[in-house]
């Protein structure tokens, strides 16, 4: 008897360590990213939107998930009322993208890293000029906060064990 309470406890420490912490961590990963210190110029909400778009809480009426690629592949995160707006996580970044224009970030901190726009008379990617970027910040923003108001508050509340994990990428 005494040896089956001593394997429950054991399966229910390994059930918590294996399923539940990561499970945690990464569904409520946007609402941690809004309460993490972080320093100018990184954007830790952006990273975890990106990083786990499968698992986190979205607005069901706004926004969309699409897969692409198959297994493995980028999925992209759409919003329906403008579905040229869009979040994927590439290998060279985490790209925003709206109708031709691009920002990508890095996927680690979220810093800015670089910037294209199509650009029809010459036929090529331009770099976007200085009020283009504030535009486009602007809508991803807002992009953002709709994501981030959905958002539920974790009943068990890991956020020590985010900010230990994660401290380093944002700081």
């Amino acid at each position: 008897m005494k040896k089956l309470t001593i394997w429950g406890i054991v399966l229910l420490v390994l059930y918590v360590l294996v399923f539940y912490i990561p499970h945690n961590l990464s569904y409520y990963s946007v609402y941690y990213a809004t309460n993490i210190p972080h320093r100018e110029g990184t954007n830790p909400v952006l990273v975890m939107v990106a990083n786990n778009m499968d698992t986190i809480k979205l607005p069901e009426d706004n926004y969309e998930l699409i897969k692409s690629g198959g297994f493995g592949g980028p999925s992209t995160l759409e919003r329906k009322k403008d579905p040229f707006v869009g979040i994927i996580l590439f290998s060279d970044g985490i790209n925003v993208s709206k109708l031709y224009t691009t920002m990508v970030f890095d996927d680690v901190s979220g810093e800015y890293k670089k910037d294209r726009m199509y650009d029809e008379h010459l036929a090529r990617y331009v770099p976007l000029g200085a009020l283009q970027k504030i535009i486009f910040l602007m809508e991803m923003k807002v992009f953002l906060s709709d994501i981030v108001a959905v958002q539920e508050e974790p009943s068990i509340n890991l956020q020590w064990l985010f900010n230990s994990l994660n401290e380093s990428k944002f700081n």
